[in-house]
């Protein structure tokens, strides 16, 4: 970055520069009775004004005019090299009036105000940043309008909730079944995994969002009683081997009551189905998988008012940065204190493998989740995981 005398410089004369008329030959220039207006007291500052002014030109940005001295102390005036007006955009960092990076800045600009969901607001503004101060264009946006356009669309239809798959979605949004695949589908996960800070593969990220291959399920044994719309109360006391609720029935359900001792949500399918067998009574068991995409947030959100304070809240996962994170997430969603099931410290030690190590990276974020108001009943799980380095997945645990 140039130094302050040099940029403020070197911007007087590109703004002089962006005001002329189109087609004008004349120079560019400024004079000593102009240096005012730019904050540059030169009869104070000469010397440092001539050491700045010395360095542009040396380097070919600017021609110096003197007055009519032979030491060459009093500059007449400061001229933009023409032949190095691009260049000095660059120096500067600045994007030149005009240019393609000022449409796509305003493009942007414009695009930032429909959006609500702080994380697609940080990829946006992250967008403009990357233009304003490197000069281009971000790596996950193409420089084909008709394809930043249409990926804007996924943006727009992601944040306002999608569950469908990508096929239908692509269909919805673009004619055809096949443009989100082509296109947009690994950019969407590049930028999600970035700003949702997501450690999960593709299929998971994509879950996440609602773009599925299958439809969200729900899985759940125990009594719970909902209405569909205005259709019949479902009891799902009567299916003495679970049930299941999927993502079109969560749309429109309305939760009416539970009867139970305690709710137990499980992170891993297997480990629901085994855990059930020998479920204990007034218990309500639910399988809602190791990432909450937006049917089962929903889910939670509608079960939540009916679920009395005094009702103990469980949940059993992997101890490990996806596991943890999960748990987090639940506590979030639910605006509740949740407690760790068969997560603690001496439950770890006993089944955890050698096999299953984590990274640097991982482990850096493992100790970042101390700092959520929901993590201090975890604390003693983050501590032996970062003790360890090794994951537990809870399948090892026998039941």
């Amino acid at each position: 970055m140039p130094a302050k005398i040099e940029q403020i410089v070197l911007n007087a004369l590109l703004d002089r520069f962006e005001r002329r008329k189109e087609g004008s030959t004349r120079r560019v220039m400024l004079r000593p009775d102009q240096y005012v207006e730019y904050g540059l007291d030169y009869l104070v500052n000469k010397e440092s004004f001539h050491e700045a002014v010395y360095s542009l030109a040396t380097e070919g940005y600017i021609e110096l005019e003197w007055k009519h001295d032979q030491e060459r102390k009093n500059l007449s005036c400061v001229v933009l090299s023409k032949d190095y007006v691009s260049e000095s955009y660059k120096y500067l960092g600045r994007l030149p009036k005009g240019t393609q990076n000022e449409e796509y800045l305003k493009e942007l600009k414009n695009i930032l105000n429909i959006y609500h969901s702080e994380w697609i607001r940080d990829f946006i503004q992250e967008c403009i940043t990357i233009l304003e101060v490197e000069g281009k264009l971000s790596g996950s946006l193409s420089g084909d309008k008709k394809i930043r356009e249409d990926f804007y669309k996924l943006l727009k239809a992601v944040e306002d909730g999608v569950e469908t798959s990508s096929r239908y979605l692509s269909t919805r949004l673009y004619g055809d079944s096949k443009t989100l695949e082509r296109y947009h589908l690994s950019k969407l996960v590049t930028v999600a995994k970035k700003y949702l800070d997501l450690d999960l593969d593709k299929k998971k990220v994509l879950d996440f969002l609602g773009i599925q291959n299958h439809p969200t399920e729900i899985l759940i044994k125990g009594d719970l009683s909902y209405r569909l719309g205005e259709g019949n109360v479902i009891e799902t006391s009567m299916h003495t081997f679970g049930t299941s609720i999927n993502a079109h029935a969560i749309q429109v359900m309305e939760p009416i009551s539970l009867s139970c001792s305690r709710i137990l949500t499980i992170e891993t399918k297997a480990t629901y189905y085994e855990y059930i067998k020998n479920a204990e009574e007034g218990e309500l068991v639910i399988y809602l998988g190791g990432y909450y995409g937006k049917a089962t947030r929903d889910f939670l959100k509608k079960l939540s008012p009916i679920i009395t304070p005094e009702t103990p809240f469980y949940h059993w996962g992997d101890v490990d940065l996806g596991g943890l994170r999960f748990f987090i997430n639940l506590c979030e969603i639910l605006n509740r204190q949740v407690l760790p099931m068969r997560m603690d410290r001496d439950t770890y030690l006993q089944y955890y493998s050698q096999e299953l190590g984590l990274t640097e990276d991982q482990l850096k974020k493992v100790e970042q989740l101390k700092s959520s108001p929901w993590s201090g009943v975890i604390e003693e799980s983050i501590d032996v995981l970062l003790e360890t380095k090794y994951r537990l997945e809870q399948e090892r645990i026998p039941l």
